[in-house]
C-alpha cells in the first residue's frame, strides 16, 4: 500500500477501476449468463453435478455449453464463503484486481527498465473501455480466461528470456499450464496466446529465434500431455462432455444453427466502439501534451515495435472472433488488455508535474466505492423488476431446493427467469402440476384452474402470482 502512495497514478488508475465497477453494484441483479453460471457454481458447491456435468436445474440437469473450470473455481468460494449473492460479487471484481495486476506484470516484463512508472498508463486505458467494467461486474467466464491467458503470456516471456535450458522448460510448461486452464475456462479463445513466442521474435529486440521455436514446441508438447492426461483421467466424463460440448457449442455455433447475428460485422462494430475510447483520451493527452509542453509523447522506434508486439497478440485473439456467426460482444474480453497495452505503448505515457493531490482523490473514490457495494449495494432495480418487486422483495418464505410448477409452461424455458430463482432459491420451474407451489402470470385467465383451492403467498403482484397448494 505504501508502494502504492508513492505512485499517485497507479493509485488514482485502480480507484478509477474501482468506481467504475463497485457503483455498479447499486443496481441489483446481474445480466443472466452470469447468474446461470452463478448458479451452476452453487450447485457444485452443494454437491449438484460435477466437473463434467454441470448441473443447472431439474429440467437442465446437464449443461455442456461450456467448460466448467471458472464455474468449479467459483464453487469454493461459495464453499468457503457461503451461498449469498455477495459471493459472486466480490468473486468478480476480485477477478477484476488480478487482471490489473497481472497487466502490471507483463507490461512491466516486456518493458524492462524502460517507461518505469509507466504501468498506470495501460490499466487506465483499460478500464476505460466499456465492456471492462461491465463483464468484471457481471459474473462472465471471460474473466477467468483472461487472468490465465495473461498468466500464460507472462510465463512465455520468460521462457524466451531465460538463458538457461531449465528455464525455457519450466516457464514454457507453467505457460502450457495456463492455457490449458484458459481452454477449460471458456474454449479454444483461451489459446490465442501461443502465437507470443513468434510475435516476441518478431517485434522484441533481445529475442532470439533459438528461445522462440524451442520455448514454442515445449509449450505444445506439455499442453499435448496435459490433455492427454485429462483424457485419461476424465474418463466417460470427460469424454461425453467434449463429444456434446462439440456439437451443442461449437459447431452449431460455426454453422450459425444458433444465435447467429443478423449482420457479421456487429462484433467489429462492437470493437470499435471498445477500442475508440482509449485511442481517444489518449489521442487528447498527446495534444494537449504538445501544445503545452512542446513535446512529442508518441512512441520512438523501440516503443512502436512494442506496441506492435501487443497489437498483433490482440489481434490473434479477436480478429478470428469477426468472422464467426455466432457473435457477442463480451468474446472481446481477453484481448481487450493487450490492445490497451499496444494503445499505451504507442502513446508514451503523459508526465505531469503536481499530481500529490491524486492521493486524495483516489482515497476519495475508494471510499464511495466501498460505500457502493457495501451500504448502497442492491438499492436500485432495474432489471428484473418484476420478479423483485413479486417475489424475492417480499421475504415469501420458500424451502431451498423446491420444485416450482408454473403456468404456462413456456415460463419453463424462460431463460430471464429461470436463473433468478435457481440463484435466489435453489428453485427449478417445472412443467407440471404435481408441486404444492405454484407460480403463474397473473394476467393469464387460462391458469384459473392451476391455482384452484391454492392459497396466494405474494402480495399485489405485477407479472408472477405465488401460489401454496395443499
Amino acid at each position: 500500500m505504501k508502494k502504492l502512495f508513492k505512485d499517485p497514478l497507479l493509485l488514482f488508475s485502480i480507484s478509477f477501476y474501482m468506481i467504475l465497477t463497485f457503483t455498479r453494484y447499486i443496481y441489483k441483479g446481474i445480466f443472466l449468463d452470469g447468474s446461470s453460471f452463478s448458479s451452476m457454481s452453487m450447485n457444485l458447491a452443494l454437491g449438484k453435478g460435477s466437473f463434467w456435468r454441470l448441473y443447472y436445474t431439474e429440467t437442465v440437469s446437464w449443461f455442456p455449453d461450456h467448460p466448467s473450470l471458472a464455474m468449479w473455481l467459483q464453487s469454493w468460494a461459495f464453499r468457503v464463503f457461503g451461498y449469498s449473492t455477495d459471493v459472486e460479487d466480490f468473486w468478480s471484481v476480485g477477478l477484476g484486481f488480478i487482471i490489473i495486476f497481472l497487466m502490471i506484470a507483463l507490461w512491466r516484463d516486456v518493458n524492462k527498465k524502460e517507461n518505469k512508472g509507466t504501468e498506470w498508463w495501460p490499466i487506465f486505458l483499460f478500464v476505460l473501455m466499456p465492456l471492462v467494467p461491465w463483464a468484471l461486474t457481471n459474473n462472465m467466464l471471460e474473466n477467468t480466461m483472461t487472468v490465465f491467458v495473461l498468466a500464460a503470456s507472462i510465463l512465455m516471456l520468460k521462457a524466451l528470456r531465460s538463458k538457461k535450458v531449465s528455464g525455457i522448460v519450466m516457464f514454457s510448461s507453467l505457460a502450457a499450464g495456463m492455457l490449458w486452464c484458459a481452454l477449460f475456462s471458456k474454449g479454444f479463445q483461451g489459446l490465442f496466446p501461443l502465437a507470443l513466442p513468434f510475435f516476441a521474435w518478431l517485434t522484441l529486440k533481445d529475442i532470439r529465434i533459438k528461445n522462440a521455436f524451442s520455448s514454442t514446441i515445449m509449450v505444445f508438447l506439455v499442453l499435448l500431455c496435459l490433455l492427454g492426461i485429462t483424457y485419461t483421467l476424465g474418463g466417460d466424463g470427460f469424454k461425453n462432455f467434449v463429444s456434446t460440448y462439440m456439437s451443442v457449442q461449437i459447431s452449431s455455433s460455426l454453422y450459425g444453427h444458433r444465435e447467429a447475428v443478423a449482420h457479421r460485422s456487429y462484433l467489429f462494430n462492437r470493437f470499435l466502439g471498445e477500442i475508440i475510447v482509449p485511442l481517444m483520451i489518449a489521442f487528447l493527452f498527446a495534444m494537449i501534451y504538445k501544445i503545452r509542453e512542446h513535446k512529442n509523447i508518441l512512441a520512438n522506434n523501440d516503443e512502436k515495435k512494442r506496441a506492435l508486439f501487443f497489437l498483433l497478440i490482440a489481434l490473434s485473439g479477436s480478429l478470428p472472433l469477426f468472422f464467426l456467426i455466432k457473435q457477442k460482444g463480451w468474446y472481446l474480453l481477453t484481448s481487450l488488455p493487450f490492445y490497451a497495452m499496444a494503445v499505451a505503448q504507442f502513446f508514451t505515457a503523459p508526465t505531469f508535474k503536481k499530481i500529490k493531490f491524486l492521493n486524495t482523490l483516489s482515497i476519495i473514490l475508494i471510499i464511495i466505492s466501498v460505500l457502493s457495494i457495501t451500504v448502497f449495494k442492491n438499492k436500485i432495480i432495474k432489471r428484473d423488476a418484476e420478479f423483485y418487486h413479486d417475489i424475492a422483495l417480499q421475504n415469501i418464505d420458500m424451502p431451498k431446493g423446491e420444485f416450482l410448477s408454473v403456468c404456462p409452461s413456456g415460463l419453463v424455458q424462460d431463460w430471464a427467469l429461470v436463473p433468478l430463482f435457481q440463484r435466489n432459491y435453489q428453485i427449478s420451474l417445472m412443467p407440471d402440476t404435481k408441486r404444492s407451489y405454484r407460480l403463474v402470470e397473473a394476467t393469464n385467465a387460462a391458469c384459473a384452474d392451476f391455482i384452484k383451492d391454492c392459497t396466494m403467498l405474494n402480495k399485489e403482484p405485477k407479472k408472477y402470482g405465488l401460489y401454496k397448494c395443499n
